[in-house]
């Protein structure tokens, strides 16, 4: 029963609380302090002060309730609009801008700007990467899009895939280190050449293929070999029932390449067609490998070959709820191509799709 009656006195303001825990020391509590302020999860002079606002209001001296807030709401909404309009705007210019604008605001500080950005959810930092898209690349995006959404096509039998580079890099997690202490122990050796390895992976429902290492470059001849030889297709044929599935990639030139489109038809592999050109954002294997590159990066590794025991640990530790959830999205990812008019779908953006 006391979480019941903390959680509740939790949402009231004063003086609403005030009744509250008066109710509480009069009916519940046989009027003693401290048991009121165990059950509500408050300070005993707070239940004191209800008792004296109660029993005594003429004595009770109320709370000062603080100065008045400097913005108000029309000051709010500019901050806002200036801060779309003008991102790269400093929080000591939009404060001169404000003063200069509004008659009613005699001054303003640089912090009480950077506050007032902080309410509005604003984050201060380098600008944000996205894939340049021309007005074509975008048409042909919502185009597809928007005739997927129409068909009411299925993912749940569409085996995305692509192809990523995993790096041997310094371990760049963050650590306490004390002033002047420069020992190996707080230091990361940098490399001007970072030894990498390219990995290729396929995810669909309840499917997770082999990962395929690649030493050298990817050609359409040792992409298709690879496929073969760690049982892709073998596979992806037992799990959804022979040539009942769909199999997705991009339009990276080993996948396009006519001797890989020729092979792949006469092996009766149904191929995802026209993918729209610049849309990582809409292969849903492209978060899987976001998630593992943070795992990776906080586990040891020094050498290639831990690089690639660790990667392999990281893809079995990948879950069939989480790869589920991805191909789930997808829905919802071309929705909102759409009305982004084609625009990339950002990281936080993705994110929440599959929370």
């Amino acid at each position: 029963m006391n979480s019941s009656l903390r959680d509740f006195y939790r949402t009231l303001k004063y003086p609403t609380s005030s009744e509250y825990i008066y109710s509480i020391f009069t009916n519940y509590c046989n009027r003693k302090v401290e048991p009121t302020a165990n059950a509500l999860g408050c300070a005993k002079k707070t239940v004191r002060a209800a008792i004296q606002y109660k029993e005594n209001p003429f004595e009770f001296v109320h709370r000062h309730p603080g100065p008045e807030p400097m913005l108000k709401a029309h000051h709010i909404f500019y901050i806002d609009m200036m801060t779309m309009c003008y991102p790269r705007m400093s929080d000591s210019e939009l404060a001169h801008l404000l003063v200069e604008t509004f008659e009613d605001l005699n001054h303003c500080g640089h912090s009480t700007v950077a506050t007032a950005r902080k309410s509005l959810e604003y984050q201060y930092g380098p600008p944000r990467h996205s894939v340049y898209l021309s007005q074509s690349a975008k048409n042909k995006r919502v185009e597809w899009c928007q005739y997927h959404l129409q068909q009411g096509t299925s993912f749940d039998n569409v085996v995305f895939s692509d192809e990523s580079w995993f790096k041997l890099g310094p371990d760049n997690r963050w650590m306490h280190i004390k002033k002047g202490d420069y020992s190996p122990d707080v230091c990361a050796p940098h490399k001007k050449f970072v030894e990498k390895i390219m990995i290729w992976g396929a995810i669909g429902k309840n499917f997770k293929s082999e990962l395929v290492i690649f030493e050298d470059n990817v050609t359409a001849e040792n992409y298709l070999a690879s496929l073969a030889q760690h049982n892709f297709f073998s596979d992806a044929n037992q799990h959804y029932g022979e040539n009942q599935w769909i199999f997705q990639q991009d339009n990276a030139r080993p996948h396009t390449a006519k001797v890989t489109i020729e092979a792949l038809k006469a092996d009766g592999i149904n191929v995802l067609e026209h993918w729209p050109p610049y849309s990582p954002d809409l292969n849903v294997i492209e978060l899987v490998w976001a998630i593992m590159k943070r795992r990776i990066d906080a586990r040891p590794k020094t050498t290639i070959d831990d690089l690639k025991r660790v990667i392999q640990e990281v893809w079995d530790e990948l879950s069939f709820e989480t790869i589920n959830k991805l191909i789930d999205s997808v829905q919802q990812r071309l929705q909102l191509v759409v009305e982004k008019h084609g625009e990339t779908i950002f990281s936080n953006e993705l994110k929440q799709m599959v929370h």
